[in-house]
């Protein structure tokens, strides 16, 4: 029997990061056992996280396994600014306004450097490309199917407020767009991963990807 060719979207929301995962690594038990062949995912905000791992060929099941290992604390930090923000505790989130107010500090690098810290090292242990030999920058959408000999095509999405329309990271209109760099575009929520610009989180114009895929 022919295995069957479907695309994967992945959809956004950090809270759904497990069971994102757990969805994923069922995907992949069904290949493995040829009865689908995943040629398009793609993903938003931690979707886009999901959808980057499997298209460079990267296990659920390692990750998962690394995640258990590891100390949790990379994700609470993330998880409790979230929280105080839509719970409305306005004394710790005027705290983290004026570490960037008063002493210049780019507060939101706070959050954001475990999030690249972890996707880094989950790439360097379990795909085939090697960052002592290869700079992440050029791990672009041009030639991530080389690097990874994957065939998978990697869409991202984020959110472009000022045209208020969800911006789009693939091989054919991002050629030379870094993979990471598109990754935390689509994972940016405003105020907390990204204090400017107008590039922010996919889910602020619209948490799945499933338009992108065909």
């Amino acid at each position: 029997m022919n295995a069957i060719k479907v695309q994967v979207a992945f959809q956004g929301g950090g809270a759904k990061f497990f069971g994102l995962l757990a969805s994923a690594e069922a995907v992949w038990n069904s290949e493995k056992e040829g009865l689908i062949k995943v040629t398009r995912v793609s993903g938003t905000s931690a979707g886009a996280i999901i959808a980057m791992f499997y298209a460079f060929r990267i296990n659920p099941l390692e990750i998962r396994k690394y995640i258990e290992k590891i100390k949790l604390s990379i994700f609470i930090f993330p998880s409790l600014m979230i929280f105080c923000l839509f719970s409305f505790i306005y004394p710790i989130l005027l705290v983290y306004l004026l570490l960037f107010v008063l002493k210049g500090l780019n507060a939101s690098q706070l959050i954001v450097a475990p999030v690249k810290k972890f996707i880094i090292k989950i790439i360097t242990k379990y795909s085939k490309i090697d960052f002592k030999k290869n700079n992440e920058s050029d791990l672009i959408f041009g030639n991530y199917k080389i690097c990874l000999k994957t065939d998978i095509d990697l869409i991202v999405t984020a959110s472009n407020l000022e045209r208020e329309k969800q911006e789009e990271y693939n091989e054919s209109r991002t050629p030379n767009y870094n993979i990471i760099a598109a990754v935390l575009d689509s994972c940016a929520i405003p105020f907390l991963f990204r204090m400017k610009g107008i590039i922010f989180d996919g889910g602020n114009h619209w948490k799945s990807s499933i338009g992108f895929t065909e």
